[in-house]
């Protein structure tokens, strides 16, 4: 049943609705729809997927091997980036630093994976993207916070704007990497 609403309640003279037009309409449309308002959500809320999986191996300071539903996965820790291993005789400034901190927190540990809103399940890699927490510590604000690792700013994630607040500190802090490492000599986001 829809409201018979007199075409005499809105002024034709003016592309413009009055302020008593519009009170009016929404009034019909909350004694309309009143019943129906009761029954929605009064939050929106986003559901993250989340898992658990025991963490087999660590490649780098941003990703590694875990069992996750019985299956081995590769899991590339989202919002963050660490410098990269890239071959034995050659890495970025403090690429093995970052590894061997991740491999120190989580390696043979069992972890909750937990999923981003703005990103896709997995990268192009096949890797899932996940933040990893050991019992309440965020792993990925832990390795930022620290110096190991810096902001991923080349996508939107949940967390970003916070990641870029602890990559600051890290910065003023002298922490890790940016210590260490000349800021020149930082290589460009990867994913």
């Amino acid at each position: 049943m829809s409201p018979n609403i007199s075409p005499k309640l809105f002024n034709t003279d003016h592309n413009k609705m009055s302020l008593k037009e519009i009170i009016t309409v929404i009034s019909w449309l909350f004694i309309v729809y009143g019943q129906v308002v009761d029954y929605l959500p009064t939050q929106i809320e986003v559901k993250a997927d989340v898992s658990t999986g025991f963490v087999t191996r660590v490649v780098d300071g941003d990703t590694f091997v875990a069992i996750v539903d019985s299956e081995e996965v590769k899991v590339r820790l989202v919002g963050i980036d660490t410098p990269e291993i890239k071959s034995k005789d050659a890495s970025d400034c403090y690429a093995l630093e970052a590894k061997l901190k991740l491999k120190e927190l989580i390696e043979k540990q069992q972890v909750r994976l937990t999923s981003d809103s703005f990103q896709p399940d997995k990268d192009r890699y096949g890797r899932l993207l996940r933040y990893a927490f050991l019992e309440d510590l965020d792993i990925n604000k832990e390795l930022i916070s620290l110096g190991y690792a810096r902001a991923y700013t080349k996508i939107k994630s949940d967390q970003l704007v916070t990641y870029l607040d602890l990559e600051q500190e890290a910065r003023e802090g002298s922490k890790g990497l940016w210590e260490a490492c000349p800021v020149e000599n930082l290589p460009e986001l990867v994913e």
